[in-house]
């Protein structure tokens, strides 16, 4: 994920991901795996995301300085 890369958090980036608001004002994840213009839909231009974690680990796991 490229914003996982600029925040030097390349190694340990599956422990984050992007959410944004839809419409009707859900939160929803999106799947990094896929183009983002067919999960959000086309959405009200602008967009805005999110970084936000999705898995917690303890803080003596982690290998990155920058991901604590």
């Amino acid at each position: 994920m490229l914003a996982c890369d600029c925040l030097g958090i390349s190694k340990e980036c599956d422990y984050f991901g992007l959410k944004y608001q839809n419409a009707k004002g859900e939160e929803l994840w999106l799947n990094l795996r896929n183009p983002i213009e067919r999960q959000t839909g086309g959405g009200v231009a602008p967009l805005r995301f999110a970084l936000r974690v999705k898995f917690w680990v303890p803080p003596h796991l982690l290998l990155q300085e920058a991901t604590r």
